[in-house]
């Protein structure tokens, strides 16, 4: 069997206005500690989201000098390292068709796109930030259950939307980031079931994303029993640090990794990771990642 290089599908660069690093920072990076290809995946501009989010990204005029970025590095270092050119795109259902307009120049370019939710509404109260400091107090205010569910709702949406533009499902259990509230009941979990017979029907890719390591939740997104359901409906899967600097690169794979063949010996089911290019997907063995 062919042996593969990991590699990482999610980090941010100082263009997103929230993360330390050029992209060349994050290909030398990536070439020292040896993974066979590098994502890069900042956050495609957020001026359709509501105002709280337009901080945290790039604006529309600055995206083609990102892309242009992400082409020199993958041209100057092509010998040592595979260079895959992403964006991370929000989805906030009021907006994704004007999303998708805005994108859409851009698909050539690139090799594969993350689905990610990071603003949620429920009726009680106006829009926020799901991993903002303002979270805490909604979940305190209307419970877990309806936090949660309105999330699993709007990824739901989001799958069923956006099965035809997204490639990969972001951090899907991002709420849980300060470890206060991990959803956990079982309505939260019904619904979570019937968020991962979605995935697997629209044949998505889902992300195992390791910044909740360095985040107060200290685990990984999705927990253990999401990932273990993945293995189980034989989704695909990517890993991605999520990282906001250099240091964070590939950041607890290896602990993933040793989850994941445990899984695959004790349920006797091939784990597959998935590399893209141009959007179109290669499943990747496990026992084959170096």
């Amino acid at each position: 069997m062919k042996k593969v290089k990991l590699w990482d599908y999610h980090v941010h660069t100082k263009l997103c206005n929230h993360a330390r690093g050029t992209v060349e920072d994050y290909v030398k990076r990536a070439i020292k500690i040896n993974l066979g290809e590098i994502g890069i995946s900042d956050h495609f501009p957020m001026n359709l989201l509501p105002e709280e989010s337009h901080d945290f990204a790039m604006s529309i005029n600055e995206f083609p000098e990102y892309l242009d970025e992400c082409k020199q590095a993958r041209n100057r270092y092509k010998d040592e390292i595979i260079v895959k050119i992403a964006s991370e795109v929000d989805y906030f259902p009021m907006t994704f068709q004007g999303y998708k307009k805005l994108v859409s120049p851009y698909l050539e370019t690139m090799d594969y796109i993350i689905g990610s939710i990071h603003i949620i509404k429920i009726p009680e109260t106006k829009t926020f930030a799901i991993d903002g400091p303002i979270a805490n107090e909604k979940f305190n205010l209307f419970g877990e259950n309806k936090i949660f569910i309105a999330y699993y709702n709007t990824l739901i949406k989001m799958v069923k939307d956006g099965s035809d533009f997204y490639n990969i499902i972001g951090h899907m259990d991002l709420p849980k980031k300060y470890g206060d509230f991990l959803g956990e009941s079982e309505k939260i979990w019904e619904k979570i079931e019937f968020l991962l017979d979605l995935i697997e029907e629209k044949e998505l890719v889902v992300e195992i994303n390791h910044s909740g390591y360095y985040k107060p939740v200290g685990i990984q997104y999705p927990d253990d029993k999401i990932i273990r359901e993945l293995v189980k409906r034989k989704i695909p899967i990517v890993l991605g640090s999520d990282s906001h600097q250099i240091k964070y690169l590939a950041y607890n794979f290896e602990k993933t990794l040793a989850k994941l063949k445990k899984m695959q010996f004790e349920d006797k089911i091939q784990v597959n990771l998935c590399k893209f290019s141009k959007k179109e997907k290669t499943l990747i063995k496990l026992d084959s990642i170096i």
